[in-house]
């Protein structure tokens, strides 16, 4: 018989622990400042348990969290990048970017998380997505806020403008 799984909060709490040995610099400050926004919440428990509910195979919580972490601190690096775009570069950067730049980087955020939901689950985790965002960026995101993201992707997909 197998023991009972440690609590989402427990996940937390040792990774947190892990990250507090670390050297202190920016990475680590931004780590403990996700660490924080996620154990702020009342929900913790629940959204692990109907995150589980939704992907066929749920992922061990420090390994959730790592992927959190690591996906904020990728977007954080593409921020950086883009900030070196000429305003009005070729269509390409354009098309990456779109015209509001300064919330690609989040927008690129939420289509990673999405996509990974949609293509695990096959259902669209706008709610879960919503929640992963407010924990890595701070504020607040709704489901609406996930969806006005996505919309940018989508109308860039079907976009049928000839191309030279």
């Amino acid at each position: 018989m197998r023991a009972p799984s440690p609590s989402f909060r427990a996940d937390l709490a040792t990774y947190r622990k892990l990250i507090e040995q670390g050297p202190d610099d920016d990475q680590r400050a931004l780590i403990l400042k996700i660490l924080d926004n996620w154990e702020k919440r009342d929900d913790v428990e629940e959204i692990w348990e109907s995150m589980g509910a939704l992907l066929p195979l749920r992922p061990p919580g420090g390994f959730f969290i790592y992927a959190v972490i690591q996906s904020r601190r990728d977007t954080e690096q593409f921020k950086r990048a883009t900030k070196s775009f000429p305003p009005h570069g070729d269509r390409g950067i354009n098309d990456l970017l779109g015209r509001e730049r300064d919330g690609a980087w989040k927008r690129r955020f939420v289509e990673l998380w999405s996509d990974h939901f949609r293509e695990h689950s096959g259902k669209p985790a706008d709610k879960i997505v919503g929640v992963i965002t407010e924990i890595a960026f701070g504020g607040e995101f709704t489901t609406d806020d996930v969806r006005n993201a996505l919309k940018f992707r989508r109308r860039r997909d079907r976009d049928t403008r000839r191309r030279k």
